[in-house]
């Protein structure tokens, strides 16, 4: 037998409400992998990328430069899961990761280093500046 369900007029004037609630839910977040976090700075003619890898060993990170454009790639593998383990909760994620960025055009590509150490990805490109030219003023005639 069907019913008639009674509506909440101010229901809809909570949409915006929800979303946000939905958003900032710690559960919404819970549910997928993150990217790590990166900072990208540049000091002495360097660009740098820090990358914040926790947990990952060396060997599981890639890091390549193909036409100008740097991937950072990699896996955070899952633990073996021991019998008998009841666990309450788990947070830490696992799965592949790949972060890209675009370079600017005054890079050597065959300069490029990078460092692991501490859970902490660092990748350092030197940068060719140009010459700062002075302006040059034109004659009107």
């Amino acid at each position: 037998m069907f019913g008639i369900i009674k509506k909440d007029p101010r229901a809809d004037l909570n949409v915006f409400d929800q979303f946000a609630k939905d958003l900032f839910s710690t559960d919404l977040w819970d549910t997928g992998f993150r990217y790590p976090s990166v900072d990208i700075y540049e000091k002495d003619n360097l660009i740098n990328f820090e990358v914040e890898v926790p947990g990952v060993s060396k060997e599981n990170i890639n890091v390549t430069v193909d036409e100008g454009v740097l991937t950072i790639s990699g896996e955070i593998k899952n633990e073996k899961e021991d019998e008998g383990k009841n666990y309450y909760r788990t947070e830490r994620k696992y799965g592949s990761f790949s972060r890209s960025f675009t370079l600017g055009e005054n890079i050597n590509e065959n300069d490029i280093q990078a460092k692991f150490t501490d859970g902490i990805l660092k990748v350092t490109i030197p940068v060719n500046k140009p010459e700062k030219k002075e302006a040059k003023k034109i004659e009107i005639k």
